[in-house]
């Protein structure tokens, strides 16, 4: 028996972008050009990815984000659990505890609960991590979303960033630098990378082309300390690629011909539009009922009842009026909770539509 898919006449899904935004056209020129070059189709690749792609990336980290970027430390991955799973292996033998951002990502913690780490929540502050909450939990790893932190939005500073890199380094540990959304700003440009201000060796990178491209390619990528390299050598260096030559050799034709820098340019006016739509209509429509979590970056945009609110209710009406919702708390390692409005798949048109129908539920929900 098929399952039936459910249809939603608006699904405010925070991760996604319109089909229409990925350069197809563009993208299967490339491919077939890379299929044109000879590509080592009869053996096993460097287990890091393809130096080509590498150096590519490590060019476009070093102007966009600041890093101190190198070919020889990136491995492309098939995506983040891939690039977190090869992360927890290397250091098992090293860190019995994995320190993480309480809100924070979910499936970072589930990663490394399932290699046998002991998980440490740390909570933050106004500005970020807390510092003094992370030394006092003993913990030498550290997961972190510093440039918007997940799922709150915060951004830590650069004072603080540094005196973070200092204590990392004096403790000999390492900070996981995760840059999901950087490249979708819409308010000011990001914060430099943490990994740019190390100057200990201590910051493993985490990137990823889901939310600037496509998740359905299944690229990130690592960049490692060079401290790791060898271990990373002993357990990866000869094993096959992790993701296919031809979409490796795409990419690399994309990132090479400046497409892109272009594409990111496109995407981000695109979606400051809806953003700034999609705030504007939920002002109109809920005036001061609801409190911005988060705003500016990414493709969502986090409220939360600034009223006494009935949350069973809003999610049966959701159901029942056909609107796809998305709530924080399934999202996170605590119980942290916000409504999640995605912007990005919506045409900019249907903005105001739908966010007038979101409107007529949650203020139903209101007590």
């Amino acid at each position: 028996m098929v399952e039936q898919k459910e249809s939603y006449i608006w699904d405010f899904s925070p991760v996604g972008h319109e089909d229409s935004y990925f350069p197809i056209k563009l993208w299967r020129r490339l491919s077939n050009k890379a299929l044109l070059q000879p590509l080592a189709l009869n053996r096993y690749s460097d287990g890091r990815g393809e130096e080509s792609l590498r150096d590519e990336i490590a060019k476009y980290l070093s102007t966009s984000r600041a890093l101190n970027a190198k070919a020889s430390n990136i491995v492309i991955t098939s995506g983040f659990i891939d690039a977190m799973s090869i992360v927890a292996k290397l250091l098992k033998s090293s860190f019995k505890e994995f320190a993480i951002e309480s809100p924070g990502y979910y499936i970072a913690e589930g990663i490394f609960k399932d290699f046998g780490y002991n998980i440490k929540k740390i909570s933050l502050d106004s500005d970020g991590v807390s510092i003094d909450n992370f030394k006092q939990s003993g913990a030498k790893l550290l997961y972190i979303t510093p440039s918007h932190q997940y799922p709150t939005g915060r951004v830590l500073p650069v004072a603080k960033r540094q005196k973070l890199l200092q204590y990392i380094s004096l403790i000999n540990g390492y900070l996981i630098e995760d840059d999901y959304d950087s490249e979708l700003n819409y308010i000011s440009r990001p914060i430099p990378s943490l990994q740019g201000l190390d100057s200990s060796d201590s910051v493993i990178y985490v990137g990823t082309f889901s939310k600037s491209l496509s998740p359905a390619i299944r690229v990130a990528y690592l960049h490692l300390p060079d401290r790791l390299l060898e271990s990373f050598k002993m357990s990866y260096y000869n094993h096959f690629p992790r993701v296919s030559l031809q979409i490796q050799a795409t990419l690399t034709e994309f990132l090479k011909g400046g497409y892109f820098e272009k594409h990111l340019r496109k995407m981000r006016t695109i979606n400051r539009k809806k953003h700034n739509l999609m705030l504007e209509s939920l002002n109109k429509e809920l005036g001061n009922s609801f409190e911005v979590v988060t705003k500016g970056a990414g493709l969502a945009i986090l409220i939360y009842p600034a009223t006494p609110f009935n949350w069973q209710k809003f999610k049966e009406l959701g159901r029942e009026n056909g609107i796809k919702l998305y709530f924080a708390s399934l999202y996170n390692t605590s119980n942290f909770e916000a409504i999640r409005l995605g912007f990005g798949g919506f045409k900019l048109e249907d903005i105001p539509k739908a966010i007038k129908l979101f409107g007529k539920i949650y203020k139903e929900s209101i007590e």
